[in-house]
């Protein structure tokens, strides 16, 4: 109980100084603030309150896009955990979706792209950069597989930099219903115009479709036993939107909130390990009869609210 009242009052000072962290980041009066705070977890960042290094590599990215786009550049938008404020620097990843007017000519897009490459290089967190860029029309009127123009995360780094990426036809990506989501319900702008004039609605039923895409590859194989914090705190907010209760856009955070409240108990002590070590990762093994127990139930109720109409609780 006395963990939890020092939890709250930090939440509280940071509230009304947020500088306080900062200061403590670089170690300023470190020891005896951490006299005060020890064994409480860091607060998640939000865009409002990250890290300047953080806030200045993201507006840079979006000017970066601004200089090669010009104006048919429509927008740049950040979503993902950052936008959500549940970004922790150590785990998290950096999410940008762009949309732009015009189409690229190979040579343009080849170019933006090593750009872009060459820039994440610079990227102030582990996780990386993950971004798409859009046509206007794919991003103003979303379809289940919406198309893209370029593709950016860590893994795509060589390949873009020894110009083995193919620059015409049309490619699509089930993934970015779910991205197009999050940034119309929760996104912060970068550059551009206001999202909403930008990025039209995508349909429930698709959204959903892309989440349970992303829930079948974290359950398949051994995928949950390889990350288990991802793919605990997944599980719950995909199976918060099969239930049909309600229609919400949840981070990983509040879908692992969700969990604690909604799921068996036999699983709260994963879904509580998951969102500590999101915070403060201890690097103890995680018990794979527990993962395994997880990933039945979750396939269990996965297979009942897929045949059930939708709308219907399968909880």
């Amino acid at each position: 109980m006395r963990r939890g009242r020092i939890c709250l009052r930090r939440a509280r000072l940071f509230r009304k100084s947020p500088g306080l962290l900062r200061q403590m980041q670089k170690g300023e009066d470190a020891p005896v603030q951490e006299t005060k705070l020890a064994g409480c977890p860091p607060a998640p960042q939000s865009w409002e309150r990250c890290d300047p290094a953080v806030r200045d590599f993201l507006l840079g990215f979006a000017a970066l896009q601004e200089r090669h786009l010009g104006q048919a550049l429509r927008g740049v938008y950040l979503h993902g955990s950052l936008a959500m404020g549940d970004f922790y620097p150590q785990s998290s990843d950096l999410d940008v979706l762009a949309v732009t007017d015009g189409p690229l000519l190979p040579p343009q897009a080849a170019a933006l792209h090593r750009a872009v490459a060459l820039y994440a290089d610079g990227c102030p967190v582990p996780g990386g950069l993950e971004w798409s860029l859009m046509p206007a029309e794919a991003g103003r009127f979303p379809t289940r597989e919406p198309a893209y123009l370029l593709h950016f995360s860590p893994r795509w780094r060589d390949a873009v930099l020894r110009g083995e990426i193919n620059y015409t036809g049309v490619h699509t990506d089930p993934d970015l219903p779910a991205h197009l989501t999050v940034a119309r319900c929760r996104g912060v702008r970068l550059a551009g115009a206001p999202v909403a004039e930008v990025l039209g609605e995508v349909p429930w039923a698709d959204y959903v479709h892309a989440a349970v895409q992303d829930l079948r590859e974290i359950l398949a194989g051994d995928a949950l036993q390889r990350q288990p914090c991802y793919g605990v705190l997944n599980i719950c907010r995909v199976l918060q939107m099969l239930t049909g209760a309600q229609r919400r856009c949840l981070s990983k955070s509040e879908g692992g909130a969700w969990g604690l409240a909604h799921l068996p108990a036999q699983f709260r002590p994963l879904v509580r390990r998951a969102l500590r070590s999101r915070a403060q990762p201890d690097g103890r093994p995680w018990r794979r009869e527990a993962l395994d127990s997880l990933r039945a139930y979750a396939q269990a109720v996965l297979q009942r609210a897929l045949a059930l109409p939708e709308g219907t609780n399968a909880i």
